[in-house]
């Protein structure tokens, strides 16, 4: 009874396909980043995984304590406010994206990688507030529970279309995925 309520919301259903896509996109660049500066800045793995996560682990911090800020402002004068500033993230990290596929600089790439660390986490610091303001109260963990097994299992299936297209030589920069990633964020933004 719980999950067909949960089900039954079309705008729970709009937040989980918008996390699907937009989680997907958080969490191969993550994984596919360090991979991005080896093969084309040359760097070593160590020094690889130091510049793909730095920036954006100081921009996720920032992006938490601002999301819930900016949130809560925006909540008092606006019923929307908290998705409103979960779709001023999405927007920001797109650009930021763009720039990491097309910018040939590891410092602007590093600049785009905070600004993608504060717009995901503007997003994703709003993501259960928004889930329980659609949900029946009492079915807000099945609610939270049924986005995580969404974006969980079906999630998972692009690294591996992404990885046999390397494998059969269709991807040799990973910078064409990165664009791909800017297509599904808007996807997710609409």
């Amino acid at each position: 009874t719980t999950l067909r309520a949960v089900l039954s919301v079309p705008s729970f259903l709009l937040l989980a396909v918008a996390y699907l896509l937009a989680s997907n996109v958080w969490q191969q660049l993550n994984f596919f980043l360090p991979l991005h500066f080896y093969e084309h800045y040359q760097t070593k793995l160590a020094e690889a995984g130091l510049l793909s996560t730095l920036a954006p682990q100081i921009g996720t911090v920032v992006g938490l304590f601002l999301g819930g800020m900016l949130a809560d402002r925006w909540a008092r004068h606006w019923l929307g406010g908290r998705f409103g500033v979960q779709i001023l993230g999405l927007s920001l990290t797109v650009p930021a994206l763009l720039a990491i596929a097309l910018v040939d600089s590891q410092i602007v790439i590093q600049i785009a990688l905070f600004v993608c660390g504060i717009g995901f986490w503007l997003y994703l610091s709003n993501l259960w507030a928004t889930t329980f303001e659609v949900v029946d109260p009492a079915a807000r963990s099945t609610a939270i529970g049924l986005l995580n097994v969404i974006a969980g299992l079906l999630g998972s299936w692009p690294y591996l279309v992404v990885g046999q297209l390397r494998d059969a030589g269709l991807i040799t920069d990973l910078r064409n995925v990165f664009v791909v990633f800017v297509a599904v964020l808007c996807l997710a933004i609409v």
